[in-house]
């Protein structure tokens, strides 16, 4: 009886170890080779409501069909034969449901042994309904509708000039159709950012397959009807995209000389930070917060930490390995140094 327990014992640790480790179990796997990539066409839930699902899915094991998440979308001007109806013949509209931040990331800049700490940005835009008449050449942007554009944390640019959207043909961009761009120009005192939003609109015997774009941060690339890029004249920039999700996080705790307290949390990237004086405590887990990088020898790492509540007159935290050693240095809101201390990890 002990034998056959025992025998049990270790055939439920085989199994859970090459359900861990990528293995495969004798029984057949009914989501073996099955790609998930053609979700159901979008269908109108009402008048005004549109169903949509992702266009990438997951595998039911116990079934071996494809299961695809769907969202809801509120459709301005009606909903029929399953997309969201346009405002009127000849007018196409691009529509930002509610308030949207948009981030990117770029490697910092540096020589070819260090780099600066990474470069982020991030944009939010307000709610709109922008109508893009087919015939007009250019069409103003509503005023405010770019509510703030940072380009790193707690650094705001300032626009330089009110924009507007410019009419392309995709037939000259290897589709067929229109794409309205969007250029803005930001400075933030040192240095002067570009902002490019596009909202691509492809046509079909001479009617647009959908007549409205949607802003939806989950479905922003350059191969969806929507997609944009923010950064530095003169040195490129990176794609904008949704606040990237983090979920698995490797502490490292740094004990300062006198008496401070630092965590540093990763998965990949720096993703969450606490930091402690004596009985006060601050966490700060806003990807935007946040900033890290090594040289490119993968050694000597920069931190640097916002708080958003600041801890008396300390507003951010920073450290410099390859310049500074192991020195925490501590910001006010101007980001100078009032501090420094070692520390120990």
């Amino acid at each position: 009886m002990a034998r056959r327990g025992l025998h049990l014992l270790v055939a439920a640790a085989i199994t859970a170890l090459l359900a861990c480790c990528g293995g495969t179990q004798p029984e057949s796997d009914l989501c073996l080779g099955v790609v998930c990539d053609l979700p159901p066409a979008p269908a109108c839930l009402d008048e005004s409501t549109l169903l949509v699902f992702l266009p990438e899915g997951s595998c039911d094991p116990e079934t071996g069909d494809c299961i695809y998440e769907s969202r809801s979308q509120e459709c301005i001007f009606g909903c029929g034969d399953g997309r969201c109806l346009g405002p009127a013949p000849g007018v196409l509209a691009l529509v930002v449901p509610e308030r949207t931040l948009l981030y990117a990331k770029t490697s910092g800049l540096g020589d070819s042994v260090m780099r600066a700490y990474e470069l982020k940005a991030r944009v939010a835009i307000q709610p709109a309904v922008i109508l893009l008449p087919e015939d007009r050449q250019e069409v103003a942007a509503p005023e405010g509708w770019i509510e703030r554009v940072e380009v790193s944390p707690g650094i705001e640019a300032q626009p330089v000039a009110d924009s507007v959207f410019v009419r392309e043909d995709m037939d000259d961009l290897g589709g067929v159709g229109l794409r309205y761009r969007f250029d803005q120009f930001f400075d933030d005192g040192e240095q002067e950012h570009y902002l490019d939003l596009f909202a691509n609109f492809p046509f079909a015997d001479g009617e647009p397959l959908d007549p409205v774009v949607v802003m939806d941060p989950e479905r922003m690339s350059i191969d969806e009807n929507w997609h944009g890029s923010v950064g530095v004249i003169g040195q490129g920039g990176a794609p904008l995209g949704p606040c990237p999700i983090r979920t698995d996080k490797n502490p490292s705790l740094l004990r300062v000389d006198n008496g401070d307290r630092l965590w540093l949390l990763f998965d990949e990237d720096l993703v969450e930070a606490v930091f402690e004086r004596g009985e006060a405590r601050r966490q700060v887990d806003d990807y935007f917060d946040l900033a890290f990088t090594v040289n490119h020898h993968g050694f000597y790492p920069s931190f640097f930490v916002l708080l958003d509540d600041p801890l008396g007159e300390i507003h951010a935290l920073f450290i410099d390995e390859f310049g500074g050693g192991e020195e925490l240095y501590y910001l006010d809101a101007a980001g100078d140094v009032i501090d420094s201390q070692p520390y120990s990890s």
